[in-house]
């Protein structure tokens, strides 16, 4: 499904075809937007090969051109054993076990030039389609840029945590 923002034109589609989608991301990683190696093509298509994620590929094209790319991991996170919430979460599955290699400085891969408006466009996109998910979840991003993101959405919520691991090393 395309959507249309005001300089914006959003697709939205589900498990993309690697093969057509390769081309398209190592264009805009080309571009570079000083994100982490978790960004390069590299990590993607074998994050999808290992995991096979279901997946939502949400994409942003400025006069044809694409200047924005997302991939969302669909899962559900149950609360209290009652609460279920259907949830996007950007360039992770949803599996605690899957997701210890998360994506550091976590963020959509952009043109360096549309980065704030066309990732506003790709949320605002998914927040408008009726039943798609309850939360979109951005973990592991830059405080900074959280907080932008944070001002700009209403409804936001940040939360500032991660598991911890221990061992009891006297046994």
């Amino acid at each position: 499904m395309t959507l249309v923002s005001t300089a914006y034109s959003i697709d939205i589609s589900e498990n993309p075809d690697l093969s057509k989608l390769k081309y398209e991301w190592q264009d805009l990683e080309a571009k570079g937007n000083g994100l982490s190696f978790f960004h390069s093509w590299e990590w993607q298509e074998n994050w999808l090969q290992t995991y096979e994620p279901d997946v939502l590929l949400v994409s942003a094209k400025h006069e044809g051109e694409t200047v924005a790319l997302g991939l969302f991991g669909k899962s559900q996170e149950i609360r209290n054993h009652i609460i279920r919430s259907e949830q996007l979460r950007l360039f992770q599955t949803g599996d605690r076990q899957e997701d210890q290699i998360w994506v550091e400085f976590n963020d959509f891969l952009c043109h360096p030039d549309h980065t704030e408006e066309a990732t506003e466009a790709c949320l605002d996109a998914l927040l408008n389609q009726n039943n798609l998910c309850d939360e979109i979840v951005i973990s592991m991003i830059a405080k900074a840029r959280a907080e932008r993101l944070l001002e700009r959405f209403e409804n936001a919520t940040s939360c500032m945590s991660s598991p911890a691991f221990k061992t009891d090393l006297q046994q």
